[in-house]
């Protein structure tokens, strides 16, 4: 069993996986120089814009009301552009100011909130009707995503992976689990029941645990959704598909910013 090849020695199943490091540890802060090697692309046609506008204008999340425009395609430019949908900005108090679709075919919330840190955000569950997932729309989401928050200055992003692939996207997508210890615990038992599942040789069940066992808890994750067996059964997948869990992205992270620019290329 290894990530991306064959299977080898048990020490070697926690190996790095295509170009990623094989370790994710936090690193030095950076600046949010948006020095991604991707340009915007955004939503055309932008989502209508309904709700509190101009109290998202006065939260600081734009200039005027063409900048909102801009802000909303970007951060929803994973709705496809043959859905008719409209953002609802909605503005609490001084502390949170949200958007929100909700169009029966499409189910998305995001929220911006005043933190002793500076501005963060709380993104949401993102639903897709069936016929549109898996289709590269997380990619270009998570690519706009980035280039919007460090426009706006945003380092903490706080996640909720849940729905049907949530778990296997935010994984993917490097993000870091609120509560490591428990998730590792999870995905153990998952894969043990995987493992008898698809009556798994011993050894090979043995060395998936101990590559779960071994990672770091910033890597958790991201290493196990790519865990493939010989045969090209993505066993990562698997164990990810249909999980909830709570996480974070610290844009300020050098590391992270690095793992981002090479999944998303």
């Amino acid at each position: 069993m290894s990530e991306t090849g064959p299977p080898g020695a048990r020490k070697a199943a926690s190996g790095a996986a295509g170009g990623i490091p094989a370790s994710r540890d936090s690193g030095p802060t950076v600046e949010l120089a948006n020095d991604w090697p991707w340009a915007p692309d955004p939503r055309d046609p932008p989502p209508k814009l309904a709700g509190d506008l101009q109290g998202a204008i006065d939260f600081g999340l734009a200039a005027d009301e063409a900048e909102l425009i801009e802000l909303t395609a970007m951060i929803c430019s994973g709705i496809p552009s043959d859905i008719d949908c409209t953002a609802r900005w909605q503005r609490e108090g001084t502390i949170t100011c949200s958007v929100s679709i909700d169009t029966g075919e499409v189910k998305y919330h995001q929220a911006f909130k005043r933190t002793s840190h500076g501005l963060a955000v709380y993104q949401g569950f993102f639903w897709l009707p069936e016929g549109s997932r898996r289709r590269g729309f997380a990619k270009r989401t998570a690519r706009n995503l980035v280039l919007a928050y460090d426009r706006l200055g945003i380092r903490q992003v706080d996640v909720d992976a849940g729905l049907v692939d949530g778990g296997i996207v935010w994984a993917r997508l490097g993000a870091r689990a609120d509560d490591p210890d428990g998730e590792r615990t999870r995905l153990i038992q998952k894969a043990r029941r995987l493992a008898q599942q698809l009556s798994l040789d011993e050894d090979l069940a043995d060395g998936i645990e101990d590559a779960l066992n071994d990672v770091s808890d910033d890597d958790l994750l991201s290493r196990a959704v790519r865990i493939q067996l010989e045969d090209g059964t993505k066993f990562g997948e698997m164990l990810l598909s249909g999980t909830s869990w709570t996480g974070c992205w610290d844009l300020g992270d050098e590391v992270l910013r690095k793992y981002l620019r090479d999944v998303l290329k």
